[in-house]
């Protein structure tokens, strides 16, 4: 198996690695389909972080465990021309307020939209979002695109539930405010 190890500033290299090996009842064996260099890994690549011994670099990763929608109804947004292998499965690329109103309305009392910062930023700017539920996670993950974006016009929302977690993370769910 290859991986990127990092031997000291600018010193990266791209070995083999020891096959991973279940050594206890509980330790399970992930294929990772894809990985990427997180932020973190680039203190000690430029020599900020002191490394004591080489490191395997590149801890965000995207795991194989299958579709984790199953049976339910999934439509993936995409500019790109995509044929499902899963009748659950569709892609739409177009006008969103007709996905939801004309496609997804009729067919759904909920439409649950899961995506990063740009996506929900569209949804929000066509006014097609009336509840927001938002994960934090107590780690500091430094920049990246900002959720909201600063090309919204300023919308009233009412804190509906908390939810905090044991392991740290809480849960916000806010309404869009009626007035």
């Amino acid at each position: 198996m290859k991986g990127t190890v990092l031997y000291g500033p600018r010193d990266v290299r791209f070995e083999e690695r020891p096959e991973p090996r279940i050594e206890k009842r509980t330790d399970a064996i992930i294929r990772i389909s894809a990985t990427c260099v997180c932020g973190s890994d680039l203190w000690p690549y430029r020599g900020v972080q002191s490394i004591a011994k080489p490191t395997p670099m590149g801890h965000e990763h995207a795991l194989e465990l299958g579709w984790p929608c199953g049976d339910t109804p999934t439509v993936v947004v995409t500019g790109r021309k995509l044929h499902s292998t899963r009748k659950s499965v569709e892609f739409y690329s177009g006008d969103l307020k007709m996905l939801v109103h004309e496609k997804l309305a009729s067919r759904f009392r909920n439409i649950w939209l899961v995506g990063g910062a740009m996506f929900a930023q569209r949804f929000l700017s066509l006014g097609l979002v009336n509840e927001i539920c938002l994960a934090i996670a107590p780690v500091l993950l430094g920049d990246g695109l900002r959720l909201f974006g600063s090309s919204l016009a300023e919308k009233r929302w009412s804190l509906n539930n908390v939810v905090a977690y044991r392991n740290g993370f809480v849960e916000l769910t806010y309404e869009a405010s009626s007035h």
